[in-house]
């Protein structure tokens, strides 16, 4: 989803003679997609109208992206600033690329890329699922000790688990009012007792690129569906005894660290590992073929053990590049 406001954040180029710009004050250079392709931007103190249209991939996270005409305003902000480099570009704009809340506009002829954040109203997603467009996990904040969980929406309701200052948690059903509190329904992401705990005590947990990612995570049904954003071959072996080979994998990614790795194995079955924010939380099993998963990092590398079985994963399959 491309509709809504951005925030200009930096300006990247291959070319060295031109490398990155960064405005002085981001706050000043906003932009708001409207849903009927209408476009205003605000550059510094300049401001802007005109149209947009996006024609998306396979993948719904990037496409082709134009601008049209746009009419500025034409005065001069002072030194340093960007605007006016900024509405130059924009006739140049060719494709997209959305990670989270992070949108990447690329120029024609790789003439660089104009890198955008959303302006995210946190108090209208706080209290709804991710199916509602609510942040998909949660982490634990200003604890000393421990958080409770309780059983029911309620300081009167038993305690069924306690959290670590930190911790991070699954969003599942959003939040409800109880008492005079807001209490939310979660779960802790490395597994645990499913509760409530209040707001006051969590916030939206950041990804790795500094993202906070609202919305469903679709990579698992994307992968499922063999809808892969990139195939290839990751190291594995499926015996202790095995000597390390080659396994085939696709990945279906959700941005911001949320895939689905679908490897496999030299006996033709599929095992897919899970990552949220970056890290493996888990894989698929079934009787037949159970085992203990683990998951340590050596560097960039994920290594994933599902029983006897051997994985290695890069980060760059995770979020690509």
């Amino acid at each position: 989803m491309l509709e809504g406001k951005w925030q200009f954040v930096e300006f990247v180029s291959m070319s060295d003679e031109v490398g990155k710009k960064t405005p002085l004050d981001a706050s000043q250079y906003q932009m708001d997609l409207g849903s009927e392709g209408k476009v205003t931007m605000v550059l510094d103190c300049n401001r802007g109208r005109g149209n947009w249209q996006a024609t998306f991939s396979d993948n719904s996270l990037s496409g082709q992206f134009r601008f049209g005409p746009m009419a500025m305003t034409k005065a001069l902000c002072g030194p340093d600033n960007l605007e006016q480099f900024v509405a130059a570009q924009l006739g140049y704009i060719r494709s997209f690329v959305l990670e989270g809340d992070w949108l990447y506009l690329n120029l024609m002829a790789d003439g660089g890329t104009l890198v955008w954040r959303r302006v995210v109203n946190n108090a209208d997603k706080l209290t709804v699922s991710p199916t509602g467009g609510g942040p998909r996990n949660w982490q634990v904040v200003n604890i000393d000790t421990a958080l409770n969980v309780r059983q029911q929406p309620s300081l009167h309701a038993a305690i069924i688990g306690q959290l670590k200052n930190g911790a991070l948690l699954y969003n599942l059903n959003g939040c409800v009012a109880g008492e005079g509190m807001t209490w939310c329904d979660i779960q802790p992401l490395v597994g645990g007792v499913r509760g409530y705990v209040s707001l006051d005590y969590i916030q939206p947990a950041v990804a790795p690129n500094g993202a906070v990612v609202y919305g469903e995570d679709d990579s698992a049904l994307r992968a499922g569906q063999r809808e892969f954003d990139a195939t290839g071959q990751v190291q594995c072996a499926s015996t202790k005894a095995e000597e390390i080979s080659q396994c085939a994998f696709g990945v279906a990614r959700s941005g911001s660290g949320y895939a689905t790795v679908v490897i496999t194995k030299s006996d033709g079955r599929k095992r897919a590992v899970y990552f949220v924010l970056g890290q493996a939380i888990g894989a698929s099993t079934s009787q037949a073929d159970w085992g203990e998963f683990s998951a340590t990092r050596d560097a960039d590398v994920h290594i994933i053990q599902v029983g006897n079985e051997r994985y290695e994963i890069p980060d760059a399959v995770v979020f690509g590049g």
